[in-house]
């Protein structure tokens, strides 16, 4: 799985387009941090649950599947984030995103929207191999957000996701 993350992308690139890899395989998936389920992979599964339940008007996948948003905050508070989360404030599910290495989107028509390489529509055995990510010890959040800012990525110019999924060779 060394060919998964962020170690493949350029310090310059706002994102790592994996669709095309095959998925890996999670058959000697282990827990975390004495947790069952890691956030990553709930929020997965919440995705695709709204979505069968008919709430993907609160949140759901953008059409191209790399990035998702949350649509409706106060519907999202009271029902849904119950039924998955601890936590009850949307300020503490943004700061889970944070803590996993998703980026904001800041622009464009998915403005608002979230965004990881490992997070895709469909492919929940990527997010397995999110970690959360640490800040240096004495850094300033706001000051490394501004020395790390990049464009951002055009997912509508790389295509849906589920029709990108094929076997590499060498995969």
């Amino acid at each position: 799985i060394k060919v998964l993350g962020t170690s493949l992308r350029k310090k310059d690139s706002p994102y790592l387009d994996i669709s095309a890899l095959q998925d890996p395989d999670v058959s000697d998936k282990r827990t975390r941090g004495g947790v069952t389920e890691p956030f990553p992979e709930k929020l997965h599964r919440m995705l695709e649950e709204v979505k069968k339940d008919g709430k993907d008007d609160i949140i759901s996948f953008f059409s191209h599947g790399r990035a998702f948003a949350v649509h409706d905050p106060d519907r999202f508070i009271s029902e849904v984030m119950p039924k998955y989360f601890k936590q009850s404030r949307l300020s503490s599910f943004q700061r889970q995103l944070n803590l996993y290495g998703f980026t904001r989107i800041t622009s464009g028509s998915d403005a608002g929207g979230y965004y990881h390489e490992l997070f895709l529509q469909g492919r929940p055995n990527l997010a397995v191999h999110m970690r959360r990510v640490g800040l240096p010890q004495g850094e300033d959040r706001r000051k490394m957000r501004a020395k790390n800012q990049r464009s951002e990525p055009n997912f509508y110019a790389m295509g849906d996701v589920k029709d990108a999924q094929v076997r590499l060779p060498g995969m």
